[in-house]
Order: C-alpha cells, then sequence, then structure tokens
C-alpha cells in the first residue's frame, strides 16, 4: 500500500512538472519556437508590386526572375508604352509589362514587406514551418532580471505548391531552395528563450536564417 502510494505520488510530480510551461526542458522550447515560426511562415520568396514594369537600371526584380514566374503560370506579360526618367531625360518607349494572373493572385498576399526602393509591397507566401528537434539548449540564466535560455533547434518547410519546384524558378528564388532541401535536410536554427509569467517565449529575431 505505502509503495502504490509512493508511485502514485511520484506521477502526479512527474507529470506536473511535464505540463509546467514555465520548465526548462525540450517540449516547452519546441513549442515556443513553433508560434516563432507560426508568425513567420507563409513566406513571401518574392516581395513586388504588380502590374510591374521590368527596370531599366538594374533596380527592382529583374525580367528572368518574371519570366520565370510568367513560364510557370503566375504571370503573364503585355508590352505597353511608358514613359521613364533617365540621365539623358524623359522618354517614352515601350517595355514589358507583368500582370497577375488567376493563379499568382493565389498565392499573392497583400502587404508582404518592401521593395528594394522601399515602397510597400505584395509577394508570393506560401509554406509551413515545423520544429523536428531540439538539439540543444543552455541553461537557463538570468540576464539583467530576465531568465534566459539559448536554444538550437532544427525545422523543416512543407505546403509547397508544385510550380515552387520548377527548376526554372528555384533558379531565380535561390532563397526556395534551402527550404525545400529540408524536407530532407532540416535546417538549422538558433534562438534565445526568456521565461514570462505565462512560459517560454522568443524574444529576439531568429538566427541562422
Amino acid at each position: 500500500m505505502f509503495y502504490r502510494f509512493v508511485l502514485i505520488v511520484t506521477m502526479t510530480a512527474f507529470a506536473t512538472a511535464c505540463s509546467d510551461p514555465k520548465a526548462a526542458n525540450e517540449a516547452n522550447f519546441k513549442i515556443a519556437i513553433q508560434k516563432d515560426l507560426d508568425t513567420a511562415f507563409p513566406r513571401c520568396y518574392l516581395v513586388e508590386n504588380f502590374p510591374a514594369v521590368v527596370a531599366e537600371f538594374g533596380f527592382g526584380t529583374n525580367k528572368a526572375t518574371f519570366k520565370a514566374l510568367e513560364n510557370a503560370g503566375l504571370l503573364s506579360e503585355k508590352q505597353e508604352l511608358h514613359k521613364t526618367v533617365g540621365v539623358w531625360g524623359n522618354k517614352e518607349a515601350v517595355q514589358p509589362v507583368f500582370y497577375l494572373t488567376e493563379e499568382g493572385k493565389k498565392f499573392y498576399k497583400a502587404d508582404a514587406g518592401k521593395t528594394r526602393l522601399g515602397e510597400k509591397a505584395g509577394g508570393f507566401c506560401f509554406g509551413k514551418a515545423t520544429v523536428k528537434e531540439i538539439t540543444l539548449f543552455t541553461e537557463p540564466a538570468d540576464s539583467s532580471g530576465v531568465r534566459m535560455s539559448q536554444v538550437t533547434y532544427k525545422y523543416t518547410v512543407s505546403d509547397f505548391p508544385a510550380w515552387a519546384k520548377l527548376p526554372e524558378v528555384l533558379s531565380v528564388l535561390t532563397s526556395l531552395k534551402s527550404d525545400i532541401d529540408s524536407e530532407t535536410t532540416p535546417i538549422e536554427g538558433h534562438a534565445f528563450l526568456t521565461l514570462t509569467n505565462k512560459g517560454w517565449v522568443n524574444a529576439m529575431p531568429r538566427m541562422g536564417r
């Protein structure tokens, strides 16, 4: 009877420790990092406003990128007369302009970020990241009154549209390759987790991306 009592107490204590969101363990760290990844994905692999005129002097997205997405069925090209401003003054010229197709609109998200020129823009966004394992974490320590732990983890990215894996698309959207390869070779990430009254959170930008 005594041993049964001890076993019940031990199991209860173990269950309580495992369910404590403030405990420093792999399960809680995995939850915190997954929440952070869920804010970063779907990821936007190309940020651009459409219709888009091909950049004449090397600023913004180049034509090869637009053509690859056109061949993938996301964009359509039209030749239109546009006024441009150059070092020799203003001029009008026929230039290629790319529009979103109905297929492209399925993956286009408004207010995805900013262009290279600092303008707000939408983008082609997709994918879901999933934490696979916590590979290493430091013992929690106090820093300026905050309890922190440095965590190393691995994650994969999935839910890619078929066109994202086309060689022509991968050649112009290079950031896609490591994410797609993560299905067989998980990506390593690093985070500084902070203990709050509700548990652990990633209070700093992810490292290693």
